[in-house]
């Protein structure tokens, strides 16, 4: 079995990159260090990956953190590029679905990736932690994770 396929394999809600990107040091951005450095997998789809490209190009992030369209886009071609695109489960086949139906996407991701950790700092997401229909996957917050040295 090959070091890489016994990384963590990580579904990371958007929130978490745009805090990560936004405020260095916080556990969030912690995360994104663990993974640049190869101790986890980050698993993407095109609706996550999407998502992250409209939450970032927003005109506030321009003018209040002063990033950079051509920032923003060498950002997000190296996630492109450094994470593995899979396809999320289909919807109708979640084991179960989150309060904020905006979030099933995470949760399909993850199912579809076979992640064994969803981050979220999303109370809709974090609520679900623990249930039995989630099988193997842990959904926690980034501190959390980063904390237990994952």
């Amino acid at each position: 079995m090959s070091t890489e396929s016994k990384l963590p394999r990580l579904t990371i809600d958007t929130n978490n990159v745009v805090s990560a990107i936004l405020n260095p040091g916080n556990y969030a951005s912690l995360l994104l260090t663990a993974w640049m450095e190869g101790k986890c997998h980050w698993i993407q789809s095109e609706q996550t990956l999407n998502e992250l490209a409209i939450v970032l190009r927003r005109e506030r992030f321009q003018s209040k953190y002063g990033l950079q369209p051509q920032e923003i886009t060498q950002l997000l071609e190296a996630i492109g590029q450094g994470t593995e695109m899979v396809t999320p489960l289909p919807l109708e086949r979640l084991p179960v679905r989150c309060r904020d139906p905006k979030d099933d996407k995470f949760l399909a991701l993850a199912f579809g990736g076979a992640a064994d950790y969803l981050i979220t700092q999303d109370e809709d997401l974090l609520v679900l932690a623990g249930m039995r229909e989630l099988g193997n996957l842990t959904i926690e917050t980034a501190g959390k994770f980063v904390g237990r040295g994952s």
